[in-house]
C-alpha cells in the first residue's frame, strides 16, 4: 500500500475549511490570525472588488507634449506614448462622463489679499529682466532632485523671458544632474546643513545651497579639480552661459586657481581672504568643458552658478530628506549675503512629502502647518522683493493590506500647507489634485511608460516632465490673466479721469 497517497475526501476537506474559515473572516470583517511570526489577513470585499477610483491617464495628459531642446513642441505622434490604448482605460472607469474635465490646475491664493505675484509680474511685463539678472529660487525635497521639474520650468521661463544656464549647482551633488555635467575627483566630500550634521563642521554657515562642500589634500592627490560642461540631455536654454560664479567662504590661506580648456590652460589666479564671493569666470565660446584645479588648503565651496549677464537664473536646490522647517536656523547673513536681494523676484517651496508618513492625526497635520507658515515668513523677511508660490506634496501611496492607497493623513497636510500660504498672501499651486487626486499615484506608476517610480513616491523624468508643463501652465495663464485685469484697470482709471475732465470743462463752460 502507497503511505504517501492522500485521499481526495481529505483534500476536499481541507480546501472546504479554508475556505470556510476565510469566508467567516469576510463575514464578520476579521482582519485576519496571526500565528507565530506570520500574519494571514482575511480578503474584504473591497479587496475583491475594483478600486474605487482611477484615473483616466489617457485623459488626465491629453495635452502633455514634449519639447525638443530647442523648447519647440514635438508632434504627438513622435513622442512616446503615454497611456495604455482608450479603449482599455475606459473599460475600467466605470460612468466615465462624456465630456472630460481635467482637475484645476490654476494657482490659488487668498482673495481678500492682493495678488500674490504682482511684483513679479510687474517686473516682467516692464520688461526688466532683459537688462539684468532675475533670480528665481525653486527649494524642494528630493523629488526635484536631479533638476526634475525645475528644468523644464526654467526651459519655459527662459524661452519667453530671456535668460541661459542653469544657475547654482553644487560641486558634489547627490544625483547626476539632468542640465549640467560636473565631474570631481575623488578627494571632495560634500557636507549637508540640515538633518544629520557632520561634527566636523563648527559653525552654520552653508550658502545658499544648503551644503558646502570640501576637498582633502593626501599624500596622492595634492590638488582638485572639477570639470564642468553642457549636458547633451538638457533643454536648449542651458546649454549656453556666459560665466561661471563660484560661491565660497572660511578662505583662510591663498589657494591657486587654474583654468583648463581640453588640457590647455587658459588662465590662472590666487584667491586669497580679500577675494570676494562670488569669484567670476568669463566662459570660452563656444561652450565646452573646462576643468578647474585648486591648490591649496580647502575654503568651504558652497557652490558654483552657470549663468547669463541678463534674463531669468532658475536655480534648482534640491534637500533630500527634508521637510522644509529649518530655514529660520540658518543666519540671516549668511543665507542672504551670498544673493543680490534685489535679483531674487520669485522663490518656489516644495515640501510636505517627508513628512507625509510620519503625520498620524490631523492636529499634527497642522501643526506642521504651522511650522510651514513661520518658515514662509522667514523668507518673505529676507527677500522683502520676491513673490512666492507654495507647491503642496504629490499624491504618495502607500500598502494598505492588498493594494496600493493615498497615505491617511497627506490631504491633511495639503491643506494644512494651503492654508499656511493663504494666511502669509503667497499663492499655492495643488500638485496633488493637478495629478488626479486620491490614489492616483497608482496609475502613475502603471502608466505606460511610467511616469513615476516603484516607490509610489517620485516622479520619472518623464513624469517630472508632466508636472513642470501643467505648472508652467499655470503661471503663465495667471501672468495673461494679471496683464489683462492691469489693462481693464488703465482704461477705467482713463475713463474716469476722462469724466472728470469733461465734468470740470462743463462746469467752465456754464460759469462763461
Amino acid at each position: 500500500m502507497n503511505r504517501d497517497f492522500v485521499s481526495p475526501w481529505k483534500t476536499l476537506l481541507v480546501l472546504l475549511s479554508v475556505g470556510l474559515i476565510i469566508g467567516l473572516g469576510i463575514a464578520f470583517e476579521l482582519d485576519g490570525v496571526k500565528i507565530g511570526n506570520f500574519e494571514f489577513l482575511f480578503p474584504t470585499v473591497e479587496d475583491l472588488s475594483e478600486p474605487k477610483r482611477k484615473v483616466n491617464m489617457d485623459r488626465l495628459l491629453q495635452d502633455y507634449h514634449e519639447i525638443d531642446i530647442r523648447g519647440k513642441a514635438i508632434p504627438p505622434e513622435d513622442s512616446l506614448p503615454l497611456a495604455e490604448p482608450v479603449d482599455t482605460i475606459v473599460e475600467e472607469v466605470e460612468d466615465e462622463p462624456e465630456e472630460y474635465i481635467p482637475p484645476p490646475r490654476d494657482l490659488q491664493w487668498n482673495s481678500d489679499r492682493p495678488h500674490p505675484l504682482n511684483r513679479f509680474y510687474t517686473s516682467l511685463r516692464r520688461g526688466e529682466q532683459k537688462k539684468k539678472v532675475f533670480r528665481v529660487l525653486h527649494y524642494g525635497d528630493s523629488q526635484i532632485e536631479g533638476d526634475r521639474i525645475t528644468s523644464r520650468f526654467r526651459e519655459e521661463l527662459q524661452r519667453k523671458f530671456g535668460g541661459r544656464g542653469p544657475g547654482l549647482q553644487s560641486f558634489t551633488p547627490l544625483v547626476t544632474n539632468y542640465s549640467i555635467r560636473v565631474e570631481t575627483s575623488a578627494n571632495w566630500k560634500r557636507y549637508p546643513g540640515f538633518g544629520k550634521k557632520d561634527t566636523s563642521i563648527t559653525h552654520n554657515e552653508y550658502g545658499p545651497l544648503i551644503s558646502l562642500s570640501r576637498y582633502k589634500r593626501t599624500d596622492s592627490l595634492t590638488t582638485a579639480t572639477a570639470t564642468i560642461g553642457p549636458s547633451k540631455s538638457g533643454y536648449g536654454s542651458i546649454r549656453s552661459y556666459d560665466k561661471i560664479k563660484i560661491y565660497f567662504g572660511k578662505l583662510n590661506t591663498p589657494v591657486g586657481l587654474s583654468v583648463a580648456l581640453e588640457d590647455s590652460i587658459f588662465y590662472r589666479d590666487t584667491l586669497g581672504p580679500q577675494t570676494p564671493s562670488p569669484y567670476t569666470l568669463k566662459v570660452p565660446k563656444p561652450l565646452k568643458p573646462i576643468t578647474l584645479t585648486f591648490d591649496g588648503e580647502s575654503p568651504d565651496w558652497y557652490g558654483f552658478s552657470a549663468e547669463s549677464y541678463s534674463g531669468i537664473i532658475v536655480d534648482n536646490i534640491p534637500l533630500r530628506g527634508a521637510s522644509g522647517t529649518f530655514f529660520s536656523n540658518i543666519p540671516e547673513r549668511h543665507f542672504t549675503g551670498h544673493f543680490n536681494r534685489d535679483e531674487v523676484r520669485l522663490i518656489v517651496l516644495q515640501f510636505g512629502g517627508n513628512v507625509v508618513p510620519y503625520i498620524d492625526s490631523e492636529e499634527r497635520a497642522k501643526k506642521y502647518g504651522k511650522q510651514i507658515e513661520r518658515q514662509i515668513a522667514v523668507f518673505q523677511s529676507r527677500f522683502p522683493r520676491a513673490d512666492f508660490i507654495f507647491i503642496g506634496p504629490s499624491d504618495m501611496a502607500t500598502k494598505v493590506r492588498t493594494r496600493m492607497e493615498t497615505f491617511p493623513y497627506l490631504i491633511h497636510v495639503r491643506d494644512a500647507l494651503k492654508e499656511a500660504a493663504f494666511n502669509r498672501g503667497i499663492a499655492f499651486w495643488d500638485i496633488f489634485e493637478v495629478m488626479g487626486g486620491e490614489n492616483a499615484m497608482t496609475a502613475w506608476v502603471e502608466n505606460d511608460p511610467p511616469l513615476a517610480a516603484p516607490d509610489y513616491v517620485h516622479f520619472t523624468v518623464k513624469g517630472a516632465s508632466v508636472v513642470a508643463q501643467w505648472f508652467s501652465e499655470a503661471l503663465e495663464k495667471d501672468f495673461e490673466t494679471w496683464k489683462k485685469s492691469q489693462e481693464d484697470k488703465a482704461v477705467k482709471k482713463s475713463e474716469e479721469e476722462e469724466s472728470v475732465q469733461n465734468a470740470e470743462k462743463e462746469t467752465l463752460e456754464t460759469q462763461d
